[in-house]
């Protein structure tokens, strides 16, 4: 059974400082929010990221990396879902194309508060990628949005923007017996793709029932952190 996906509480989902001079540059790429919640629990995250806590696609991810976030950030393409707390946000160009009906799964970005949130993320990541240095992005997909093609084109989008950048992809899923595994799919220059086979599926969106589970992938990160020059 592929990972489920769940909501977050607002303490989990702040993150708004300035990232520390001292901390290597990593950023989440999604699938949904425990890559964010991975490196938070690492402390390698001190800044949010555009696709921290919401739904993406490697696909979705290429798309915004290519226009610069520009359909990402136009209100004109959010669509409500029926959800009656606001939240639950689509999005008209990403949400049919990529099979996502939801995309903003904890802020409404028709908020003036939450799209000043996205604005910042955005700048953040734009920053990074325009800064030409060595920067690590995450991705943890299930089965479905792990295929191959599909996280080429994103780690492609990520080196016409930088080609210093590197990406790190955790492909789940809970078929383990025993003990969890990883085992390399693809190793090239900058780009690294483990099947990562855990014990148990994840009980509320941000953790494995079986904390080894969470471990091996925060191993995997580990292994992968940008060192800084000097």
């Amino acid at each position: 059974m592929a990972h489920s996906e769940g909501l977050i509480s607002d303490e989990e989902a702040a993150g708004d400082g300035p990232i520390p001079s001292s901390a290597p540059e990593i950023f989440s790429l999604g699938g949904h929010c425990y890559a964010s919640h991975l490196l938070k629990q690492m402390d390698l995250r001190h800044g949010a990221g555009p696709f921290d806590w919401l739904f993406s696609d490697p696909r979705m991810v290429a798309d915004c990396l290519d226009d610069r976030f520009e359909a990402f950030l136009n209100p004109a393409f959010y669509t409500y879902t029926g959800n009656p707390s606001g939240l639950g946000r689509g999005h008209l160009h990403y949400s049919p194309k990529y099979q996502r009906p939801v995309i903003f799964s904890h802020h409404d970005p028709l908020k003036a508060d939450d799209h000043a949130h996205f604005r910042r993320a955005v700048e953040r990541i734009e920053t990074a990628l325009n800064g030409g240095n060595r920067t690590l992005f995450v991705a943890v997909l299930d089965t479905y949005r792990g295929k191959e093609p599909h996280i080429r084109l994103m780690f492609e989008a990520l080196r016409r923007r930088n080609n210093q950048a590197e990406l790190l992809v955790m492909v789940g899923s809970a078929t383990a017996s025993g003990q969890p595994s990883a085992a390399s799919m693809i190793q090239e220059d900058g780009l690294n793709v483990f099947r990562v086979e855990t014990t148990s599926s994840m009980q509320d969106g941000l953790s494995h029932q079986n904390p080894a589970d969470d471990q091996i992938m925060m191993g995997l990160i580990r292994q992968h952190l940008p060192r800084r020059p000097g």
